[in-house]
């Protein structure tokens, strides 16, 4: 949820099948308020969520382990300043590696992927515009 404050905030339950905590995590950021962010869980149980920045540009946060708290940072994923312009979307390939697509302002379609699973990530290609 991007609260008023346009920070990123989470919930989770605190055991499977459980009650949720009471409280709301703030996973931070400066987000546009019509950010819909895209959560995938990686192959090693750990999830991801991605999200488009108030500048176009692309960013990801992660788990440091399976239910386990979230690296510090947002990661930058986008090396040029490419506006994208919908939420990207994001799903797991059969070999477990993370694939994310978006949208770019000139109507092209790019894509990442995580070069093996829980890895690194790809340079931006893309698939030609629509």
């Amino acid at each position: 949820m991007i609260d008023s404050d346009n920070r990123l905030y989470h919930k989770w339950q605190n055991k499977p099948n459980g009650r949720w905590v009471a409280n709301w995590g703030d996973l931070g950021g400066d987000w546009p308020s019509n950010s819909n962010p895209a959560v995938v869980q990686n192959e090693d149980g750990r999830l991801e969520v991605f999200l488009i920045g108030n500048t176009g540009r692309l960013y990801h946060k992660w788990q440091k382990k399976p239910n386990g708290g979230w690296v510090a940072n947002w990661g930058d994923l986008e090396g040029d300043w490419t506006p994208y312009i919908v939420p990207p979307a994001v799903g797991r390939n059969e070999d477990g590696r993370l694939e994310v697509f978006t949208l770019n302002s000139g109507n092209r379609i790019d894509h990442r992927w995580q070069t093996r699973p829980n890895g690194r990530w790809s340079e931006t290609h893309s698939l030609g515009s629509i």
